[in-house]
């Protein structure tokens, strides 16, 4: 028998596993295989000490959908420079891309991986009809399979826990018969409308703009805990900002930068602190970060499992920190 500790112990390993999955579609599909068998492994042992667990559930489905879309990229698709390409695995938004979005009758093999993505999908959804991971999953695999209708209801289910989802919005409004020009706009952050994630999470957002080549890299941390979140802010700022003097351009620097926590509540409004609101000097020159000033839910409600994955404002997110180049 797996005990508990040991079961998140796992869940946590297989999001590593599904991190580094994610991250290479375009890798030979035998080389997938092994950290496929892994994943499966390590969910397996969760599942023989928490049966139902919804966070395995939602990995299995994201599992499915990463096998999905990686034998896809590997057989539609050229090579692809690195923009293009991080696109791809940010997003997954085919409508911007070459790739087909619906399979062709003849490939039996990726259909069946389609199926495969639908099964999980729907299993996930029976224990938590709200996950809109799970949701999205499920209409871009019925899209591939050209199951309009259907991907049509999916998408809206995805877009009613999530109204900041950009590409389950355009893709509803493309098989919708709609123009994209014609679609509502996205909301902004700013709008505050209410989401339903089934979970309660943190996503800790620092960044800063890479040269003057309109990137930015950074870190994107999806996290359930709030000590977590304030360390991995704090070391951040440190990191990067902490040897810069007033005399050396701190403030000019500080507004290129992004340093927010966001806290993410089932049924309530979108609430983003910007971090440098609450920067305070200390006696030696530098900066910190005056917590007592920043509005974060402490403890949060149903908090999310650990190593759980989420879709957040249209991102795949893995949990723990993940260093980004967008």
């Amino acid at each position: 028998m797996v005990a508990a500790s040991d079961a998140m112990d796992a869940r946590l390993k297989a999001g590593e596993l599904l991190r580094s999955y994610w991250a290479c579609p375009g890798d030979q599909l035998e080389v997938l295989e092994e950290e496929e068998e892994q994943i499966r492994d390590f969910y397996v042992d969760v599942q023989a000490a928490e049966p139902n667990d919804v966070a395995s559930l939602v990995g299995m489905t994201l599992l499915a959908f990463a096998k999905l879309r990686a034998h896809i990229v590997h057989r539609y698709s050229p090579p692809l420079d690195w923009c293009e390409d991080a696109m791809w695995r940010r997003v997954w938004h085919p409508d911007k891309t070459r790739r087909p979005t619906e399979l062709k009758g003849t490939d039996k093999a990726s259909s069946a991986l389609a199926e495969d993505a639908v099964e999980a999908a729907r299993i996930a959804l029976e224990q938590q009809p709200n996950n809109n991971l799970a949701a999205f999953a499920l209409a871009r695999s019925l899209e591939w399979l050209g199951d309009r209708s259907a991907a049509v209801t999916a998408y809206g289910e995805a877009l009613a826990v999530d109204p900041y989802d950009e590409a389950a919005r355009s893709r509803l409004t493309i098989l919708k018969g709609e123009s994209i020009a014609d679609a509502p706009v996205r909301p902004a952050p700013g709008d505050r409308l209410s989401t339903w994630y089934p979970h309660g999470f943190y996503v800790v957002e620092l960044t800063e703009p890479v040269n003057n080549s309109g990137d930015v890299s950074g870190v994107l941390a999806l996290l359930n805990d709030p000590d977590s979140a304030r360390s991995l802010a704090d070391g951040y700022l440190q990191d990067r900002l902490g040897e810069v003097g007033e005399d050396e351009g701190f403030a000019e620097r500080l507004e290129e930068v992004t340093l927010t926590v966001w806290t993410n509540l089932q049924g309530a409004r979108l609430l983003a602190m910007d971090l440098r609101e609450a920067l305070c000097p200390t006696p030696d020159g530098g900066q910190i970060i005056d917590w007592s000033q920043v509005a974060m839910a402490d403890p949060l409600i149903e908090p999310l499992p650990t190593g759980c994955p989420v879709r957040w404002r249209g991102e795949l997110l893995f949990f723990g920190a993940t260093e980004i180049l967008w």
